[in-house]
């Protein structure tokens, strides 16, 4: 059981004067809760009072006595694995992706993520994962949004004609 540190700073006053200015609703139940401690008020029943076990509880209490009130901040892991890409290749990649397929080359009109996956493993050697490259795209300010591809051996006058013929423009 992990022994509640009475800090000479904070008392159960001061906590509570604490949560009222805290804009981060965890934080500030996470206060109250060690202010109920503080008061005397068993584990048990400032747990079930405040909606969480005398478990995660205890784990708070530890994490007050490690570091005051900061401590009851959660911890988010923002840095996560870094890309296999290094930033010139993503500035390549970004600008092969915004020049769009090339039927000669890609055999494709437009690019899917698994068209991209497939230039990525050729052009730099990488392998990703579908998920891995749309996370990539997003971070490197690419839409998957695209218009809808036109056939490289398509009419345009043909295509211009169905459009005024259709049955679409002719209900206006």
């Amino acid at each position: 059981m992990v022994a509640l540190a009475l800090s000479e700073n904070y008392d159960a006053e001061s906590l509570r004067a604490l949560a009222h200015t805290e804009k981060r609703p965890k934080v500030r139940t996470r206060l109250l809760a060690i202010a109920c401690l503080l008061e005397g008020r068993g584990r048990e029943e400032t747990g079930r009072q405040f909606g969480m076990s005398r478990n995660v509880l205890r784990i708070w209490v530890g994490r007050y006595n490690a570091a005051g009130p900061d401590g009851l901040a959660d911890r988010y892991h923002l840095e996560g694995r870094p890309t296999r890409l290094d930033a010139a290749q993503c500035v390549r990649l970004k600008s092969l992706v915004e020049a769009g397929a090339d039927y000669a080359r890609d055999g494709i009109v437009a690019y899917r993520v698994l068209d991209i996956c497939d230039l990525a493993k050729r052009e730099f050697a990488v392998d990703y994962s579908v998920s891995g490259m749309t996370r990539l795209l997003h971070a490197i300010g690419c839409s998957w949004l695209v218009p809808r591809p036109e056939h490289p051996q398509g009419d345009p006058a043909a295509r211009e004609e169905f459009k005024k013929n259709s049955r679409r423009s002719s209900m206006r």
